[in-house]
């Protein structure tokens, strides 16, 4: 450990997640940013998955949105069904889904077929 004008430089680099209050927020963080963390600190390999958008969708907010999903196959394509939920307080919504569908921040309007990115849990 030095102090270099007041301000303390450890020589260990130290990681730290903070998770929001919300179950399913801090659900979401989990296997969107510590899962990931976790297998790589461990030369894990971690898989990365993908689906097809069932319905379209629309947000709103300039934030990438984790969508609850249903995952189902048809035709040899995983299709990823919107599941309706009440906000990030919802634990009893995580029982119909098997995945967040991971919709980026720089759309509002996503399309039926569209490909994106899933955090699949079951």
């Amino acid at each position: 450990m030095s102090n270099q004008g007041g301000n303390i430089i450890r020589d260990k680099k130290t990681v730290v997640f903070g998770f929001p209050g919300n179950p399913i927020s801090t659900f979401v963080n989990c296997l969107a940013y510590f899962y990931p963390w976790y297998y790589k600190s461990g030369g894990l390999e971690f898989k990365e998955e993908a689906a097809i958008l069932a319905e379209d969708i629309n947000f709103k907010p300039n934030l990438a949105f984790f969508l609850q999903v249903k995952l189902v196959s048809k035709n040899g394509q995983l299709m990823a069904y919107p599941i309706k939920g009440n906000g990030s307080g919802d634990l009893a919504s995580l029982v119909k889904t098997d995945a967040f569908i991971q919709l980026p921040s720089d759309k509002i309007e996503f399309k039926k077929g569209e490909f994106f990115p899933i955090l699949k849990y079951r």
